[in-house]
């Protein structure tokens, strides 16, 4: 979408017809980035638009193969989507195929079958092909278009009749499972080696969200805070936890231990995260919900070390 987007910087804000010609016009990648030693390609270039429903990855929907740096096909065009890299391993995903049906529009097409998986550079199965999504949530940047992990959630939707529509499993890329606990959804990544999961819900929420969020820690292979009292959790460092019970008032929230205890006062927190840069005598920094910003650190349980600062500071 860079293409487009430079153009659009060339189209008068009074012509949108322009703008949506060209949108309509361009074509999904025909080929990805070059990662251990292998180069993904697509066989099957159409507009993203094209695609009769929503999904995460349509821009880059098709038909993807590998090639090796001298051009040479190693793996036949099968995958609907350009494979994500995970260090050597890849997610992909296979099905039906792109196709027009009845059922759908003029002109649109689908795929009735997406199964997501994890292969390595070979092709060799790591994780089957059983989940309708598949993610990695232990992910390491090693350069912008590579990451490393190995620790994934496998999503799989469930019947209608189900109290919820979907759940999860936490496996790494040996098809170990880590978690026993059946979740409805996590986080996006684990934190100091303990993750958000939820019950009954997404992980993105909205005021009609009716489900909890709870935390898992990988270092004691339990769950340490059960999702049945919070909206929302964030961790903000190891054992320490940033809640909500509202989602509506998610801002308006409460700083607690792994042992459920408040640290400072109820309901008074808009952000809090970890500090990395100078001074280093302060760990932490938050706003409050007066709009005032703060350095602090937390010493038994108690904030200790509170000073005021400016919101420039706060920002640097």
């Amino acid at each position: 979408m860079v293409e487009i987007e430079r153009k659009y910087r060339m189209v008068n804000n009074e012509n949108r017809d322009e703008l949506l010609k060209l949108a309509l016009t361009h074509l999904n990648p025909a080929e990805g980035y070059e990662t251990n030693g292998l180069i993904p390609f697509n066989a099957q270039q159409f507009n993203e638009f094209s695609l009769a429903y929503h999904h995460d990855q349509m821009g880059s929907a098709g038909l993807w193969g590998f090639k090796d740096v001298n051009n040479n096909v190693v793996c036949e065009p099968k995958y609907l989507f350009e494979p994500i890299v995970c260090g050597d391993t890849y997610i992909v995903c296979i099905g039906s195929g792109w196709k027009h049906t009845d059922d759908l529009s003029d002109g649109k097409i689908w795929s009735e079958i997406q199964k997501w998986g994890l292969v390595d550079k070979k092709q060799k199965t790591l994780i089957p092909f059983d989940y309708d999504e598949l993610e990695c949530i232990n992910f390491e940047w090693v350069d912008d278009n590579n990451t490393k992990g190995d620790i994934f959630v496998g999503r799989k939707y469930l019947e209608d009749n189900s109290e919820f529509y979907m759940e999860c499993e936490i496996i790494n890329n040996k098809n170990e499972k880590l978690i026993e606990n059946k979740y409805s959804d996590v986080d996006y990544r684990i934190e100091y080696n303990q993750l958000v999961v939820y019950k009954n819900r997404e992980r993105s929420a909205d005021s009609s969200t009716k489900g909890f969020a709870g935390v898992y820690d990988f270092n004691l292979n339990k769950e340490i805070i059960h999702p049945n009292k919070y909206r929302q959790i964030e961790i903000v460092d190891y054992n320490l936890f940033l809640v909500s019970d509202d989602v509506d008032n998610y801002y308006n929230a409460t700083l607690i231990n792994e042992n459920d205890q408040i640290i400072g006062k109820e309901n008074e927190w808009d952000s809090v995260s970890k500090r990395f840069e100078s001074p280093k005598d302060y760990i932490y920094c938050g706003k409050t919900m007066d709009g005032k910003y703060y350095r602090f650190n937390i010493k038994n349980n108690k904030i200790v070390d509170l000073i005021e600062i400016s919101s420039e500071d706060y920002l640097k």
